[in-house]
This record gives structure tokens, sequence and C-alpha cells, in this order.
């Protein structure tokens, strides 16, 4: 049966019900990056081994995180490096939630702290 509640709703008021709208927009934004890191580094006629050597890191596994777009564990500076590294570079920015930031996704709550 279907719920009627959602007939005509779009993903993101559906996701916003759930309480997971911000966790599906950084699964999203990161898929997006690894693609875009990917695509430059191939522009480049890099392999991984030749780019994680280039990152300073005997670790092929950073950069793995880094194009693996279900891995949301990546630190910025490894993201910046292997950006500048194809000629490239990063940008972050922090914008105001619909929520006014009051509703943090229950998995969240409790990292910080006043």
């Amino acid at each position: 049966m279907i719920d009627e509640k959602h007939i005509g709703s779009s993903l993101e008021d559906f996701l916003r019900e759930e309480g997971r709208l911000e966790e599906a927009r950084q699964v999203a934004a990161k898929r997006v990056l690894a693609r875009q890191l990917r695509q430059f580094i191939e522009d480049q006629h890099l392999n991984t081994v030749d780019m994680a050597e280039r990152m300073q890191t005997s670790r092929s596994q950073q950069l793995d995180r880094l194009l693996d777009p279900d891995n949301d564990k990546v630190q910025l500076d490894s993201l910046n490096r292997a950006a500048a590294i194809v000629g490239s570079r990063s940008s972050w920015s922090i914008s105001r939630s619909e929520t006014g930031g009051h509703g943090l996704p229950p998995s969240r709550k409790g990292w910080f702290s006043d």
C-alpha cells in the first residue's frame, strides 16, 4: 500500500520529514567531490601510485579514501593537497540551514558541547 502522506512531495521534503536530509546532502557532496577528483586525476594521466607519491604519502589507502564516493571520513587537508596536485583548488562554505542550527540529525547530536 502506498503511503499517501508522501504522494506529490519532493524527495527533499521526504528526507527532511525523516530527519535524513543533511545526511543525504553530505553523501551527495562526497560523491561529487570523489567524481571530480577522479576526473582531474584521469585528465592528468596519473595513476593512484603516482598521485599518492605526489601527496607525499606511502599509503595509497589515503587516496583510496578520497576517491571512494561512499567514504565520508576524509580530512580536508588531504582533499586540499590532492586538489593542488592536479592543478585545482578546493573551496568550502557554511550556510544557514533550514532548521536555524537547532536541528542536528539524531546521529550527530552530542558532537558539540557548550
